[in-house]
């Protein structure tokens, strides 16, 4: 029997039902994979999510455990790893002690060859000048494993290291109009080191920020200025004679040529007295000191000499450039306070210097007049120039200086090879 057009459209109606529905029941299949396939995919992604929170919480960890020990000078105590995580699960680490004791960060030699040229920016993260003092191994939490990680304890003196001026907090001076980069500025939070423009530097926050006395007191500064403790153990500087100034005072004279003391130790050190005695006519006469004087060397082969006036002593007021001086010397002076008294430095028929000096807690007055001075100042306190400005060109090369010099002490950690 022959259908009828109408039986002919029924089949077709009904055979495209059916592929509607063959084909509704793929995509449905479709969209039921692509759900199940976005709800793996976006646990996936929190899970990640998590494991960044999680490293991020135990780096942030580990690092401020690491600043509450290393400006003691001590990280960590004994020869056993250090845990600490969270009671959440949301971070930990894990830190291995560097040679299992107690170490002075500040005093301890450095493993680099500091005898060659440095002229290099440490505080760069493009170079690497400057000492790592120890090298830490830790492991963080970051989920289902623990990455490696290492922290890197460095310390450098910044004047040894070529910047000729560097500004410790309070003072406020507008160093631009003062010194020729490079210099550090710590009030200037834009740019701070200047000298090395183009070529990344790390973090202030990475640097000391904490000016820690013996007595663990701080006041906000950047940048480590207290420890003026060498990193190698000196020999006693004995050129020294003592002669009258008039009213009762003393001055302390140093011979920086004078042959050195047969000793064996690398560098020297002397501490001004705050009184001194002199020989007058057979008789011996006892004042305060209240003034040093220098006489340069024309050997650079004299061992590197550290003078120190500490805060106890209240006395010595002026420091007194004579000659030409080519032989490494820093000199430190330390005040309990700033009583906002210049502390004066004068030349004396002086030529060319190479000085390092740290102003803690003191001002400083410059009547120099154009003596060149190879080396660099530090300090908190205002300064002062009688007359022009500073004429300080950056060290070059500090050989022995780097056990002398007061330095920066900071920290930085990176992901450990695998």
């Amino acid at each position: 029997m022959n259908k009828t057009p109408l039986d002919a459209r029924t089949g077709s109606v009904m055979i495209f039902a059916v592929l509607l529905m063959t084909a509704g029941v793929f995509v449905l299949a479709a969209v039921l994979q692509l759900a199940a396939t976005q709800g793996l995919s976006g646990e996936a992604e929190w899970d990640a999510v998590q494991r960044r929170v999680t490293l991020g919480n135990s780096r942030a960890m580990a690092r401020e455990y690491m600043h509450s020990r290393i400006f003691r000078g001590t990280v960590p105590a004994g020869t056993n790893a250090t845990s600490v995580a969270f009671t959440n699960g949301l971070g930990g680490f894990n830190i291995t002690p560097a040679g299992g004791a107690q170490e002075s960060y500040w005093t301890a030699l450095s493993t680099t060859n500091t005898d060659v040229v440095l002229n290099i920016n440490p505080f760069n993260l493009m170079e690497r000048g400057g000492f790592y003092r120890e090298l830490f191994a830790a492991r963080l939490l970051q989920g289902a494993d623990d990455i490696e990680w290492s922290f890197a304890v460095r310390t450098r003196s910044p004047i040894a290291a070529g910047y000729s001026f560097v500004q410790q907090r309070p003072a406020q001076n507008d160093l631009a109009s003062l010194a020729a980069p490079p210099y550090i500025d710590m009030n200037d939070g834009a740019a701070q080191f200047y000298g090395f423009e183009g070529m990344p530097r790390m973090l202030l926050s990475s640097v000391t920020n904490t000016m820690t006395r013996v007595s663990g007191d701080t006041n906000g500064y950047q940048g480590y200025l207290d420890v003026q403790e060498g990193a190698t153990v000196p020999g006693l500087f004995t050129n020294v004679a003592f002669t009258p100034r008039g009213g009762g005072q003393v001055q302390a004279e140093l011979d920086l040529f004078g042959d050195d003391p047969n000793v064996a130790n690398p560098v020297l050190r002397y501490d001004v007295p705050s009184s001194g005695s002199y020989v007058t006519n057979g008789v011996t006469n006892t004042g305060p000191v209240t003034a040093l004087l220098l006489k340069g060397s024309s050997s650079e082969m004299r061992k590197p000499l550290h003078i120190v006036a500490a805060a106890a002593n209240t006395n010595l007021s002026l420091l007194v450039l004579s000659n030409s001086n080519v032989r490494r010397v820093y000199f430190y002076r330390a005040r309990e306070s700033n009583a906002g008294v210049f502390f004066d430095v004068v030349s004396a028929n002086a030529g060319s210097w190479r000085l390092g000096l740290t102003m803690s807690q003191c001002d400083v007055q410059f009547e120099i007049g154009s003596l060149e001075i190879t080396g660099g100042l530090r300090t908190d306190g205002n300064i002062n120039f009688q007359a022009g400005s500073a004429n300080f060109v950056p060290e070059t090369d500090p050989g022995g200086l780097d056990f002398i010099a007061d330095r920066m002490m900071w920290l930085e950690d990176y992901r450990a090879q695998q």
